[in-house]
């Protein structure tokens, strides 16, 4: 008999050469804050040589800095484009805990005032997860930075020649120069200017901008292993010509990347990923795998739009779990989802009361390019104790994806369109539908909705207790700017689930809603990407009624991993289930009992955060509960990467 480790590098070496590649990230949506030892000192004058190793990305007025939130467009003056447009290097490193970002910029005219948009200004903004801001009623919030030449608040004449920047927002007070040793520790800049501010009678070249932001301040830990993503956005804002107005020059406009504000964001964000291991010295920077891979359905039968999700396409389609004030299952998700995973309470009756039942939805997605036109697939299953029906926002039962239409702009700003696509619950248990589904469905006959109920559920009875409701549907990818060919893959996808309910005492009434990939209300888009190397399928060997005749591994998603993985399978018959987990030479690393499981799809979650980066093994042992015979499966590759 061979000796397992043998065995099991057999079937490792089999599954290298079978798996497929993975897709990576786009450039324009990440980027590196390389780590440093050199010190730091903010004087701007990037003399340090660490900002030769830095990572850079250059922003310029009239080019797409990024899909899908980038953009421009102008804010006045009196031309309509400028004659001078921002230019604009920004570079990236870090320390520890402390984010350093530089910015290099190539302007003729430099200066500000007390009016609005008649600055040049950077503006940025950090989603961040600290007690420390924001309205408590959220979880996702936005930590403002804000700096340059505004002086609102001050009184500073707008002729004052040579005046230097100011900081403003979450960090520093709106009305003053004073700031406290706390805010100075969570953000210090430095600027020089190679010209003279508030002053046209030469031109000016460029200024440059030096910051340090402590990531402790907006809850980062960028400092552990693996390090961690800050999800940022930054605009630039330009006057040119103001001082005194030219009439043939004057220009006020913006540029930014993934989204244009700092108080709050409605575009994107960008991932800034930092890791105590990648250094200035790193020959060679890890690209991200995209953060979801929305599979394709190659062999089994699209299903029927009813609202019964009993195909079997839907038992082996990842799913992302949505429950209003749920912080375990928050912090489940890895570092992007679990920032842009939150829930929020709007008033009803004037009251935020007790949620006594918030619902709990399974939304899953998958493609299908069999059709005429590709197809994006949804379901949402719903597990809510009181289903009722209400076209008030506040207390309706229903869900909705956002996603950005890739050919779409708005002619303003040049930023991707995205649309809300709702269903909601009616008051005969049917799907009411919201936002631009009903645009969709009914004029352009591009998608098809379903809503039902689950057993012994009744619509606006509050004398029993509900089951739930299931939504199923699917939008034709052409009405969002694809083609057959489905371009680069790139989807980008936001979701939302709406939970009202209502008692004979009004007092007790509430509405509570929970999102995945937003903020309050406007999407920050996972960089989801359609692959045809992972497909829905189950290889159709043996199965009847969606039961395997033998233990199949589903794979470990996401894989890569870090430091956590959900390990899926399937099992032919009833019984107790044992997990393992071995390490390349055989050994047993772990093993979790998960006690009698019905027959059918099944998924654990796997923690490596005590094991060291490497390639591992996991296979699946069933008990029959009919016969007490064991069986097991063979084994599937994972590999953690910290």
């Amino acid at each position: 008999m061979k000796h397992l480790s043998t065995i099991l590098s057999v079937i490792v070496l089999s599954l290298f050469v079978s798996s497929s590649a993975w897709a990576q990230m786009n450039p324009t949506e990440y980027i590196w804050a390389r780590n440093t030892d050199d010190n730091i000192v903010l004087d701007g004058k990037l003399d340090e040589s660490a900002w030769n190793d830095a990572e850079t990305k250059h922003i310029m007025y009239g080019e797409n800095a990024g899909n899908p939130g980038s953009g421009y467009r102008s804010e006045g003056g009196v031309l309509t484009a400028p004659t001078d447009p921002v230019d604009a290097t920004l570079r990236f490193l870090a320390d520890g805990n402390q984010l350093y970002i530089a910015a290099t910029v190539q302007d003729s005219s430099i200066g500000g005032s007390v009016g609005w948009a008649r600055w040049d200004v950077i503006l940025m903004g950090i989603i961040e997860r600290s007690d420390k801001l924001g309205n408590p009623t959220r979880v996702v919030h936005t930590a403002e930075y804000f700096y340059g030449w505004w002086y609102a608040g001050l009184g500073m004449p707008e002729d004052s020649v040579g005046i230097g920047p100011r900081l403003t927002g979450d960090f520093a007070p709106f009305d003053t120069t004073y700031r406290t040793p706390e805010q100075i520790q969570a953000w210090e800049t430095a600027t020089t200017v190679q010209g003279v501010t508030n002053s046209d009678s030469e031109p000016d070249t460029s200024y440059t901008v030096e910051m340090r932001i402590d990531l402790t301040e907006v809850g980062y830990d960028a400092t552990g292993s693996g390090g961690t993503v800050v999800l940022w956005n930054a605009s630039i804002w330009d006057t040119d010509w103001f001082w005194p107005q030219d009439e043939n020059k004057h220009f006020s406009g913006r540029v930014w990347w993934q989204d244009p504000w700092g108080n709050t964001t409605n575009n994107s964000l960008v991932r800034i990923y930092v890791d105590p291991d990648v250094t200035t010295s790193t020959s060679d920077l890890p690209v991200p795998e995209e953060e979801v891979i929305i599979p394709e359905n190659t062999l089994l039968s699209s299903p029927t739009i009813d609202g019964e999700l009993n195909e079997t396409v839907w038992q082996f389609v990842e799913s992302r779990t949505l429950r209003y004030g749920d912080n375990q299952l928050r912090q489940s998700y890895d570092k992007v989802e679990s920032k842009l995973y939150g829930w929020f309470q709007p008033p009803v009756n004037d009251t935020t009361a007790d949620v006594l039942d918030p619902a709990e939805g399974d939304f899953r997605w998958f493609f299908d390019q069999s059709n005429t036109n590709p197809r994006l697939y949804f379901s949402v299953d719903v597990s809510d104790q009181v289903v009722q029906s209400s076209n008030e926002p506040n207390i309706q039962d229903g869900a909705y994806i956002n996603l950005f239409n890739i050919k779409e702009r708005r002619d303003a700003d040049s930023v991707m369109v995205h649309h809300n696509i709702g269903v909601y619950v009616d008051s005969t248990g049917s799907a009411r539908l919201g936002g631009y589904a009903k645009l969709l469905a009914d004029s352009m006959q591009k998608a098809e909705f379903a809503l039902s109920l689950k057993d012994g559920t009744t619509v606006d009875d509050q004398s029993d207790i509900d089951e739930g409701y299931v939504i199923e549907g699917y939008v034709d990818l052409t009405a969002f700017g694809y083609s057959q060919s489905l371009e680069n893959r790139r989807l980008y996808i936001s979701a939302r689930q709406f939970d009202g309910d209502i008692f004979e005492d009004p007092s007790k009434n509430y509405g509570n809603q929970a999102y995945w990939h937003m903020n309050q209300w406007n999407p920050h888009p996972a960089y989801a990407y359609m692959s045809s190397d992972v497909v829905v399928d189950i290889e159709d060997e043996g199965l009847t009624k969606n039961i395997p005749d033998k233990i199949k591994l589903r794979g470990a998603y996401p894989n890569p991993f870090n430091p956590s993985t959900n390990l899926k399978y399937a099992i032919p018959a009833d019984g107790e289930v044992t997990v393992s987990v071995y390490n390349i030479l055989g050994r047993k690393v772990q093993a979790k009992n998960l006690g009698i499981q019905k027959a059918g799809a099944h998924q654990v979650r796997f923690d490596g955060s005590n094991l060291a980066s490497g390639v591992y093994l996991y296979r699946v042992e069933l008990e029959r509960a009919a016969d007490n015979q064991t069986i097991r499966s063979n084994a599937e590759r994972m590999t953690l990467i910290k």
